[in-house]
């Protein structure tokens, strides 16, 4: 039978021993000792005038007293009594405030980390850690708070006084954001989100979001996509449109990743920005589109020209906008658009291009094609085709239908090309109440049939003196006082 006790080593009493208070009172001296261990310290000489009950661990170079006692625990009881640690032991270092663990024959700092202590109080490699709540594989720290504070480490506590708080992703289609959430239901996320520029995303529901703000990380502008507060252009812009895009793309590059699918979905996206005196373009790519587009009123737009609808300019024909129900493209309100390069079609209703209320198209290039109703519609609005050249390869109820106070339709000095024979069922250019058309010094190649004008209701035809079958047609034209054809 051993003598002690296997973990403590505490002294055991022998059958028929005598005095057994001896080994009863030293037990007890021991695990007074060692139970609930706390030291005043790690010392390696021994302290003057010890007070009864005192604990240190001895050190490394122990001297004196506690000479070859050395990771013992020295415990003052009359006079020192030394305890050896077993693995795993733990103790509180009241002279250190810290945590100490005796292992692998060494006293050292706690850590939950393997191999032991790390130094400096530090925590290594915990594998989940909850604060008032359980952490679990999926939200490995879990904190339960009503308040949580970061401060930075002052320079008076050996700190600089700077608090950076960072975090890192692995890639760029990666996601790093912070999540706010109502009920545990997503409602605004911001950081970056499947690329490197920095957003801002919110949700009613948290399955449907809205980018509220995009920060571009190349230039540092910030894009507002829903609108609100409106980018400035510092150069000219481009958005794409192409068959096989999507309208959940940006527009910002001609590719299906990044097109825009529809003509009013690049539209309106020129509408939400200033374009501070720069051009933007809506270009289109080669295929069939079956809507067009409303043209918007723009900010920052200096002159017709620097806002641009175009398609293929070395094969128009390969650029077609063929609507049913509407018209290919309609201004409004002061809206100011040219369009270039591409053929359109109208087959239920629409014109090709119709200009109303104060607004403004200029074309070029264009092949018209098949209309349900005019190729040309000024209704108290300007279309014009300056000094350029544009074809006509389908009939319509009139290729220039000008019509309301103010309209006014000018092609002067256009080559224009008919092509197939059109037929245009009321005239080739039908001019009424007060509008003017102003068709000078044009030369038309090809021929077609229908009347060659109708001027009535004070409407005006401008030639500047070309002869009455200067207009394409295969029957005379009509002027009705108050209108004329000059």
């Amino acid at each position: 039978m051993s003598e002690t006790t296997p973990r403590f080593g505490l002294p055991l009493i022998a059958a028929g021993q005598a005095q057994k208070h001896v080994p009863v009172n030293e037990a007890l001296a021991q695990l007074d000792a060692l139970i609930h261990l706390s030291v005043l310290g790690r010392l390696s000489t021994p302290p003057e005038g010890p007070e009864e009950g005192d604990r240190y661990i001895v050190g490394t170079a122990a001297t004196g007293m506690w000479a070859g006692q050395a990771r013992k625990i020295a415990s003052f009881d009359g006079g020192w009594q030394f305890l050896m640690p077993r693995e795993g032991w733990l103790c509180w270092d009241a002279a250190a405030n810290e945590l100490v663990v005796f292992t692998d024959g060494n006293w050292v700092v706690f850590s939950s980390g393997e191999g032991g202590g790390g130094g400096g109080g530090d925590f290594q490699n915990i594998p989940l850690l909850g604060i008032g709540a359980e952490a679990d594989e999926t939200n490995p720290f879990t904190a339960k708070l009503n308040a949580a504070l970061w401060t930075a480490r002052e320079t008076d506590d050996e700190g600089t006084g700077d608090l950076r708080y960072v975090m890192n992703k692995q890639a760029s289609a990666n996601v790093l954001s912070l999540l706010f959430q109502s009920a545990f239901g997503g409602r605004a996320e911001m950081g970056l989100i499947g690329d490197e520029d920095f957003l801002f995303k919110v949700s009613a529901d948290g399955t449907l979001w809205h980018e509220a703000l995009r920060i571009d990380r190349t230039t540092g502008r910030a894009l507002f996509p829903q609108g609100g507060v409106r980018e400035a252009l510092t150069e000219n812009r481009i958005y794409y449109v192409r068959t096989d895009g999507s309208d959940l793309n940006d527009g910002r590059e001609n590719s299906a990743g990044r097109a825009f699918q529809t003509i009013q979905k690049a539209l309106n996206a020129a509408a939400t920005i200033d374009f501070n005196g720069h051009a933007v373009t809506v270009q289109l790519g080669d295929g069939t589109y079956t809507a067009g587009g409303v043209v918007p009123v723009t900010v920052g737009q200096a002159n017709i020209p620097d806002f641009v609808i175009k398609g293929n300019a070395a094969a128009p024909g390969n650029v077609i906008v063929s609507t049913t129900s509407a018209s290919c493209f309609v201004t409004a309100a002061g809206a100011r658009v040219r369009v270039l390069d591409m053929e359109l079609r109208t087959t239920t209703l629409g014109h090709c291009l119709q200009a109303v209320a104060g607004s403004v198209i200029a074309f070029d290039n264009i092949r018209f094609g098949t209309c349900a109703r005019a190729h040309l519609s000024a209704r108290g609005g300007l279309i014009e085709c300056a000094n350029g050249a544009y074809s006509i390869v389908g009939g319509a109820q009139q290729h220039i239908l000008c019509s309301d106070t103010g309209a006014y339709v000018e092609t002067r000095s256009n080559s224009v090309t008919l092509a197939g024979e059109p037929s245009f069922s009321t005239a080739f250019c039908n001019v009424s109440t007060n509008a003017t058309a102003r068709l000078n010094s044009n030369s038309y190649s090809g021929a077609a049939t229908g009347v060659r004008y109708i001027a009535e209701k004070g409407g005006w035809i401008e030639t500047l003196g070309a002869s009455a079958t200067y207009l394409p047609g295969n029957a005379d034209g009509i002027a009705t006082s108050p209108g004329g054809y000059s």
